[in-house]
């Protein structure tokens, strides 16, 4: 996935008992992404502020299913979701 690119794949879903669930993508390529939004919900940061330090790490999906119930979200790669770990 590419950041300016918006890529059609499958969402899918982890949940969790405690951290509640969190929507994840593959590339294919065996790169995983995961959630901005559910990311910064669970680490209770604030959106604004992470995006600012994501650069490089911040990529647009699009619901693969025209079905989906939500439309393009943002997404983090594996470093991203260390810098907003970090961040905490």
């Amino acid at each position: 996935m590419k950041e300016s690119k918006q890529t059609k794949v499958k969402v899918r879903v982890l949940s969790h008992r405690e951290f509640g669930n969190v929507k994840v993508v593959n590339d294919g390529d065996y790169k995983g992404y995961a959630c901005l939004d559910d990311l910064c919900y669970i680490l209770n940061l604030e959106k604004k502020q992470v995006k600012e330090k994501l650069d490089g790490h911040l990529y647009t999906v699009s619901p693969k299913d025209p079905k989906e119930t939500f439309h393009d979200m943002d997404f983090v790669d594996e470093f991203g979701i260390y810098v907003m770990y970090i961040m905490m």
